[in-house]
């Protein structure tokens, strides 16, 4: 159970039988939202009307939907190859988008609203992309409960980053790494968090991130492709290879140059 239900249920406690039985049948909510970043074509259906969700990100950068709106039956229409949930904000709001994927972000533990879009997502391939310290694991493996198929991204280019942004901190002996990346194994075996948090203005792994991130998820979520010399030529031949950094590595793929351009 997340913080906001434990919280819900405390709340309900305190409510006497007498209040409880005028309240009826009326769900708990606690008014959160969802931001997104939409695909071309995602439309948005409620029983007031339709609205392109791709339009107003092109006017406001993004489209936040209600928890209310989700609730009351929201339904969602159009093709979504698949969705990227995103944790931290900076890397959200600057992430490239790829055509066809979906974004969105997930602020920590709150999930709840989260929890709802995801039930319109069943048949899209879902990826998280969270940060690298316990809860970041943690809101990772609390998201897994609501969807099993969900995958870890972690990009392997970040151990670049574990000497200039790491920082001691503790990790505790009974969270669970055995899923876990290479990369967050290391730092848990090291007492190393990436100095992550309220660095939106000096942030020099999204600029290096931004460019090839999303491209490489495309690439091997979508193709389920094996590791070998053909996917690469035919990545190639699509003109979707990943862009790899000059003596850099495929941050899916390990340590092949055939990606290079």
């Amino acid at each position: 159970m997340g913080l906001v239900e434990e919280r819900r249920h405390e709340l309900k406690a305190t409510l006497t039988d007498r209040r409880l039985a005028a309240l009826g049948d009326a769900e708990a909510t606690h008014d959160g939202s969802v931001r997104l970043r939409p695909p071309q074509g995602l439309v948005a259906i409620t029983p007031q009307g339709r609205v392109d969700l791709a339009a107003v990100a092109a006017v406001l950068g993004e489209v936040s939907i209600p928890e209310r709106a989700l609730s009351a039956g929201l339904a969602l229409e159009g093709t979504i190859r698949a969705a990227l949930l995103v944790e931290n904000l900076g890397a959200f709001c600057d992430l490239r988008a790829v055509d066809g994927w979906l974004l969105v972000h997930v602020p920590g533990w709150d999930t709840a609203t989260v929890a709802r879009l995801l039930e319109r997502l069943l048949h899209v391939p879902l990826i998280h992309f969270g940060d690298l310290d316990p809860n970041g694991v943690r809101i990772l493996r609390h998201l897994r409960a609501l969807r099993s198929d969900l995958r870890w991204f972690v990009p392997e280019f970040w151990t670049e980053l574990v000497e200039a942004k790491g920082l001691p901190g503790v990790w505790p002996e009974d969270i669970d790494l055995g899923e876990a990346p290479a990369l967050v194994r290391e730092l848990a075996s090291r007492g190393l968090w990436p100095r992550t948090r309220g660095e939106r203005r000096h942030r020099p792994a999204r600029r290096k991130v931004s460019p090839y991130v999303l491209s490489a998820l495309s690439a091997r979520t979508l193709s389920r492709r094996t590791r070998s010399a053909k996917h690469a030529e035919t990545w190639r031949e699509k003109e979707a290879a990943p862009r790899i950094a000059p003596g850099g590595r495929c941050s899916l793929c390990g340590p092949r140059s055939s990606h290079d351009r």
